[in-house]
């Protein structure tokens, strides 16, 4: 049984957007999901004449973090504008802390459908980063994601989930088909707009997993065989 959470209680989202001072360095990515990283992208190469320039997401929205809130696509497509009307470019600091480090947004957009390394309705940035120490953080990989700071939070309300943010639990016990024993995986599960499940895969079990992703209810096949996903709300459970 896969248990979902999020549907008519959360989460909670900036609605009035106000200001977006800084985007911020930090060392990982700030939501709850574990099954995914944040995408980011290092141009460049540690000799220090030489900036380098990190691409990635500022926030995704209507995904939870590790407050339990989560921005709307509209607040954060406010966000970037305001951040790039009021010219704050410069305003790159470190985990928070509202001291410029001297990097600097040298790209700023919101992706479109079919972007080679973004999904679509995000803020995607390009980073230009010159301070040495900064540089070889990100190349060994101990800079890993960006935020942002502002006073949206200060104004917000809760967002009506019509469907979960995410399923937590196992997936149905398999039938007799194919070679392996019955058995069943743990999977965690994240939604789009649409209600319909991203693309990812089950844990492991017997040294396999399964694919899931879009509107059905079963897994892919694996080892002649599939799962099926009962999804129930977090109050039945």
């Amino acid at each position: 049984m896969l248990v979902a959470v999020g549907i008519t209680d959360g989460p909670f989202g900036p609605v009035e957007f106000e200001n977006c001072y800084f985007v911020s360095l930090l060392h990982g990515g700030t939501l709850l999901s574990t099954f995914d990283k944040p995408i980011v992208i290092v141009k460049g190469d540690a000799a220090e004449d030489k900036p380098i320039t990190v691409y990635t997401l500022v926030y995704p929205p209507m995904q939870l973090d590790t407050q339990k809130e989560a921005a709307t696509p509209e607040a954060m497509y406010a966000a970037m504008v305001n951040f790039m009307a009021e010219a704050r470019t410069k305003n790159v600091d470190f985990l928070h802390d509202e001291t410029p480090t001297g990097s600097l947004i040298i790209e700023s957009y919101w992706v479109p459908e079919g972007h080679p390394w973004f999904p679509p309705e995000n803020w995607a940035v390009a980073i230009q980063v010159s301070d040495p120490e900064l540089k070889s953080a990100w190349l060994k990989g101990e800079l890993g994601a960006v935020s942002w700071g502002g006073s949206a939070f200060s104004v917000k309300k809760p967002v009506v989930m019509k469907h979960p943010v995410k399923s937590v639990g196992t997936v149905e016990l398999s039938n007799d088909d194919g070679p392996l024993p019955i058995h069943d995986h743990e999977a965690m599960l994240f939604y789009d707009a649409d209600a319909n499940i991203l693309p990812g895969k089950t844990k492991e079990t017997f040294g396999h997993a399964h694919e899931v992703g879009g509107p059905g209810t079963k897994t892919g096949m694996a080892f002649g065989h599939a799962h099926g996903m009962k999804i129930v709300p977090k109050a039945e459970a």
